[in-house]
Parts: C-alpha cells; sequence; structure tokens
C-alpha cells in the first residue's frame, strides 16, 4: 500500500486541494468586508480650557481705554478690577486714582475728590493723589481747604516742588502775598532753577502791580527753561511765559512787544488759550473785529463752555455791525452768567433798535434796571430807552386794534351786502341791472358832450394863433430867462439871501405877450402850489 506521503502525485494534487480552499476562503472575506455596514465616525470635541482672567490684565485694559479717551470702558474695568484686588491696598490705591482722574475730566469735582480720598486714605505718601486733591479743591473755588491740604501734604512728601509750587499758587489766588513770597523764595533757595516757581512769583507780583519786578522775573523764567533744553532737547518750551510776559507788556503800555510775546506762544501751542484770548483783547481795541472773530472762535472751538471767549465773540460780531446776529450769542452769555448786566442791556437795545420788538426790549431793560439795584444812576440811559420803548409798543398796539376794527367793520359791510343780495327777488336783481346800464350811458353821454366842447375851444384857439396853453409856457419860459437887475439896495440884499421878489410882466417878457408870469417862491421856503389841472387851465 503506497501512502500519500510518498505518493508525489498526491502530495501535489492535495497541495492543489489546499490552494483552491485558501482563494476560496479569502473570496469569501473580501464580500464579506464589501458587504459589511459602514460604521459613523465619531468626533470627538477638543477640550477648552478656560484661563481666568487676571485683574493686572483688566486694570492694564482699562489704562490703555483711559488713555484712548474711553471713560466709560475705563471707569467699567477699572470697578471690575477693584472687585477681583480686595485686599490688596497698593493696587487698589493705583485703581481709584485712576478713578479720580476720570472724575477730573468730567469735572465731576465730588466724585474726583471721593475717590482720591479713597486713594490718600489707603497709601498716604501717593503724590500724585495728594496734587490732585488740592487741585479739585481750588477748582471748587475752597483756596483755604486746599491750602490746608498742601500744608498737610508737605508733612509727608517734606519739600516736594510740586507741591510747594501750588501752595505758592493758593496763596496767590486767596490774596496771601506775604505767604506765597515767604514760600517762594524758600523753594527757589532749595531749587534755583525750577522754572515754576519763577513763573509763580511771577504772577505775585503782577497782581499786587508791581510789573517791573514781575517782567524781570518772567524773564528768569525763559532763561531757566532755555538752559534746561540746551541740557536736555526733550524739554519743550513754555507757551505760558510767553503769555505772562505779554500781560506784563500789555500793563506797562508797551502793545507792540505785548503782540509778539503772545504769538510766540501761540508759536509753541497754537490753541493756547490765554494768548488767543489776548490777542482778540487788542483786536477789539482797535476794532479788528475780523480778528477777534477769528481767535474767540478758536478758544471755543476747544473749550465750549469758556465765557470769556463767547462773550468777546458776542461783542465781536456786535461791533462789526450784525446785531441780529450777536442776538445768540448775547443770549447765550446771559444764561451762562446772568450777572452779566452789560449783555442784558444790550439784548435789550438790539431789540429796540434794530428789530423794533418792544415788548422784549422791556423785558431786558427791566431785567437790567433790576440787575443793577441801587447802583443804578439817574442818568442811565436805560431810563430813557424804557419809557421810549413803552411808548411805541403803546402806540404799537393801539395801531393793531385800528386796523383790526377797520378789518373787522369792512367784514360786516361785505357780509351784510351778501345777505341784501341773497335776499332780494330776480325781479330787483333785474332792476338793479338795469339802474345800472342807465347810469353807465349817462355817463357815456357826458364825457361825449365834454369831449366835443373841447374840440370847439380848439378850433377857436387856432384862428387866434397859438394856443393859450402855448402861450402859457412861452411867457413861463420867458420869465425863466434872465431876470432884470434890481437896483433897491434892500432888493440886492434879498437876493444875496436867497429870497428874491418874483419878476414883473414888463420884466419877464413882452408887453404884447398876455401870458401870466409864474411866480416862483422864494429858494429858502418850500414849495406849496399844487400842480394845475389842464382842463381848467383849458377851460379858461
Amino acid at each position: 500500500m503506497i501512502s500519500a506521503a510518498s505518493d508525489p502525485r498526491m502530495r501535489e494534487q492535495g497541495a492543489r486541494i489546499m490552494r483552491k480552499i485558501t482563494w476560496s476562503v479569502i473570496g469569501l472575506c473580501w464580500m464579506w468586508v464589501g458587504c459589511a455596514e459602514k460604521k459613523e465616525v465619531v468626533k470627538v470635541a477638543p477640550q477648552v480650557t478656560t484661563r481666568a482672567v487676571q485683574p493686572e490684565e483688566i486694570y492694564n485694559q482699562a489704562v490703555a481705554a483711559l488713555q484712548a479717551g474711553k471713560l466709560e470702558e475705563a471707569t467699567a474695568k477699572l470697578q471690575q478690577a477693584i472687585g477681583k484686588w480686595n485686599k490688596e491696598p497698593r493696587r487698589l490705591a493705583d485703581a481709584y486714582y485712576n478713578l479720580g482722574v476720570i472724575a477730573m475730566k468730567r469735572r465731576d469735582w465730588d466724585t474726583a475728590r471721593r475717590h482720591l480720598a479713597k486713594v490718600v486714605e489707603l497709601q498716604p505718601t501717593h503724590r500724585d493723589a495728594l496734587l490732585n486733591l488740592g487741585v479739585v479743591l481750588k477748582e471748587k473755588h475752597d483756596y483755604q481747604a486746599a491750602i490746608k491740604h498742601y500744608q498737610q501734604a508737605l508733612k509727608k512728601v517734606p519739600r516736594d516742588a510740586l507741591v510747594m509750587n501750588n501752595l505758592i499758587m493758593l496763596y496767590r489766588l486767596s490774596k496771601q502775598y506775604k505767604q506765597a513770597e515767604k514760600t517762594g523764595h524758600l523753594l527757589l533757595a532749595r531749587a534755583p532753577n525750577n522754572v515754576e516757581a519763577y513763573k509763580n512769583m511771577t504772577l505775585i507780583y503782577y497782581d499786587q502791580g508791581k510789573y517791573k519786578m514781575a517782567e524781570l522775573l518772567c524773564i528768569n523764567a525763559g532763561k531757566m527753561l532755555e538752559k534746561k533744553r540746551q541740557q536736555d532737547p526733550k524739554v519743550k518750551d513754555d507757551p505760558g511765559i510767553y503769555a505772562n510776559l505779554g500781560m506784563i507788556y500789555l500793563k506797562l503800555g508797551k502793545t507792540k512787544k505785548a503782540l509778539a510775546q503772545f504769538h510766540k506762544a501761540l508759536e509753541v501751542d497754537p490753541s493756547h488759550r490765554d494768548a488767543l484770548l489776548n490777542i482778540g483783547a487788542i483786536a477789539h481795541r482797535f476794532r479788528d473785529y475780523a480778528t477777534c472773530q477769528k481767535v474767540y472762535q478758536k478758544v471755543l472751538d476747544r473749550h465750549p463752555d469758556d465765557i470769556t471767549a463767547l462773550r468777546g465773540l458776542a461783542y465781536a460780531v456786535y461791533g462789526s455791525g450784525k446785531a441780529k446776529e450777536a442776538i445768540a450769542l448775547f443770549e447765550k452769555v446771559v444764561k451762562k452768567a446772568p450777572e452779566d448786566k452789560r449783555a442784558v442791556y444790550i439784548l435789550g437795545d438790539i431789540y429796540y433798535t434794530f428789530l423794533h420788538d418792544y415788548q422784549k426790549a422791556i423785558q431786558y431793560f427791566n431785567r437790567y434796571r433790576a440787575a443793577m439795584g441801587r447802583a443804578l444812576a439817574k442818568d442811565d440811559p436805560v431810563h430813557n430807552r424804557l419809557q421810549a420803548a413803552q411808548a411805541k409798543l403803546q402806540m404799537a398796539t393801539q395801531l393793531k386794534k385800528e386796523e383790526e376794527e377797520a378789518r373787522r367793520r369792512e367784514e360786516q359791510k361785505r357780509r351784510k351786502a351778501l345777505k341784501k343780495s341773497q335776499a332780494e327777488s330776480p325781479a330787483q336783481k333785474k332792476e338793479g341791472q338795469e339802474k345800472l346800464r342807465e347810469m353807465l350811458k349817462g355817463q357815456e353821454g357826458k364825457e361825449g358832450q365834454e369831449e366835443q366842447e373841447k374840440t370847439g375851444q380848439s378850433g377857436s384857439s387856432d384862428e387866434q394863433g397859438a394856443p393859450a396853453d402855448d402861450k402859457q409856457k412861452s411867457g413861463q419860459a420867458d420869465s425863466q430867462k434872465e431876470p432884470q437887475p434890481v437896483s433897491s439896495k434892500k432888493e440886492k440884499k434879498g437876493e444875496e439871501a436867497g429870497s428874491r421878489k418874483p419878476a414883473t410882466p414888463d420884466q419877464a417878457g413882452s408887453k404884447d405877450d398876455k401870458a401870466q408870469p409864474v411866480k416862483k417862491p422864494p429858494a429858502s421856503e418850500p414849495t406849496t402850489d399844487k400842480p394845475k389841472d389842464d382842463k381848467k387851465e383849458k377851460g379858461k
């Protein structure tokens, strides 16, 4: 018996069978894979890691918004940062300080004072908060409280130049000149090159009328600043020094020098308020109203609530002859500064003189009188103006009543005639129309008769030669020729005085000329003769 393992043919046949089986299995597997159901791929969302925003980042965003002028956004972020910095006094102080700065930009002095006081409470030596708190008190015109505050601040930040300069300014504003000079000399002894100290000392002597001393100190301030600029090119020029020197020159009567200094200030800062206002004042003095309007408007573009610029613009427009345009400006002045009595009077004068609105004129004149009170002089022009305005208002009221009465009567007549016409019967209307036609025919016949009479008179005058009217014209022409000289001395004197007697017929023309002489009135008297009626002249 032969085994399959020893027979080569058997082994080959078995291998073929195995290969077939293998390929069959592989084919079945491919068929199963192709027919298998597709599974949906599930995408897993990536995990988002939320990072807590740090209060420092919020604070930096607030500072950036503040620098960009976005005050609302800056306020919200600062308050958010304050909520996260409950137990960090230094950072809380910085946040409250910036809230105080925002309130100062809004001129909300009470809010600014509250925030800055909180800063000083958290950090007593916060120099900027100490400075700004004094500025807030100064803006509220509480000079004594500001002085006391800076005196206390010098105990916390001794010999601080900025605090001392602000204290000098407050002494000057409260007219404590001796204390101001003492503090100024003390500061200059410690800081001889302090430009602000020289500027403050300049104003102290200026306010006291010591203009020569003020001029010297102001020039020294400019020299000190120039030295600093030479040492450090980053130091900017100060337009305030030029403006102060210009004001001193104005007081010394040196207008040209003053104007030059104001223009120097504008070269450094084209929108410098004091320089622009002083240029406007000088221009107004010389009636240069165009320049006045230009500089005052420039100030108002930058500072819309500036009452000095608004008042100057109102007077400049009024002075240039534009009284009606000045009304709105003066009304703004009176609204912002009710104590401006002169503006109130001018408003009354404009309504009286230019608009003839006597009712409003009376209102402003009475308001002016009330504002003046006992200081109103007996010879003040408002008395005559008010009396004249009241009289004219009464006349205008009476005239209006008369006109209304005339219109009322005319309307009554019209209605009465209409009512009568509507009440008439057709026969009455026809009778009225017949009467009207007869009246028109009679008028036409009368006019024809008059025309025939004129034609007959014209023919008779042709037979005599020239028409009577022509003769009269001829006589008039002759009478207008050179008259014969008058021999009487009295008459000569009368001629020289412009009251010469009229020429006689013998002097005016020919004896045969039947025309009457034209009597001229004396040159010194108005002509009262009415023009002659042509029809009557021809009928004579």
